[in-house]
């Protein structure tokens, strides 16, 4: 860690009112919330690798999707 931000990978989804959340292993799970338009829940989470530096996508069940 270089104490600095930068930029290393995308979402593949605009978000906000989302939840970032650091899991054990070092990835950060992106989950709900919504976009820029304040449209609909977002259908897709996110795990971050910073390790690899790589966003995989997963898709969400409707009955589980919540704004953070």
């Amino acid at each position: 860690m270089t104490g600095f931000w930068e930029t290393v990978s995308r979402m593949n989804e605009t978000r906000r009112v989302h939840t970032a959340t650091l899991l054990q292993d070092g990835p950060v799970l992106v989950a709900g919330g919504n976009g820029l338009d304040v449209g609909p829940t977002r259908s897709i989470a996110e795990i971050f690798d910073p390790f690899e530096r790589i966003t995989t996508v997963y898709n969400v069940r409707n009955c589980c999707k919540l704004a953070g």
